[in-house]
């Protein structure tokens, strides 16, 4: 379940760096006096791919990350620790993938005040569900 894993890496971003992390959803409202902040959202509706092995099925999903922090610096610190802290953890329902990339995208016009120093970080990860039990 898609809900489980993505609870686990907001409740992990939030230990890491001190910051509130919002799943998003329809309707859900940011604001800029919140900042810092992040949010976290599952890309893919169904499965990313999947794999049927013999015992096994091997599923992936992909997750992005994206911090609302206050300032370049800020988002720097932020993404690095991130990254860093998400590529050596253990979790026990899922691993990490090694290809966690983080993406810094600037606001669309200079009056989206929310959107300033905002950064996106991609995260996979996979899990590994026994077909015989």
């Amino acid at each position: 379940m898609a809900l489980k894993e993505q609870t686990i890496l907001r409740d992990f971003v939030a230990d890491v760096t001190g910051l509130v992390v919002h799943p998003i959803f329809d309707g859900i409202e940011l604001k800029v006096d919140e900042k810092p902040f992040a949010t976290i959202k599952l890309l893919n509706d169904a499965d990313f791919s999947s794999t049927k092995l013999k015992d096994s099925i091997e599923s992936s999903e992909l997750y992005e990350i994206v911090v609302y922090p206050t300032s370049n610096k800020e988002q720097r610190t932020i993404c690095e620790n991130i990254k860093n802290k998400l590529s050596c953890a253990s979790f026990d329902e899922f691993t990490v993938a090694d290809n966690i990339g983080v993406q810094p995208v600037g606001p669309e016009s200079p009056a989206d005040l929310l959107d300033y120093h905002r950064a996106y970080i991609s995260v996979t990860i996979t899990k590994r569900t026994n077909r015989r039990n």
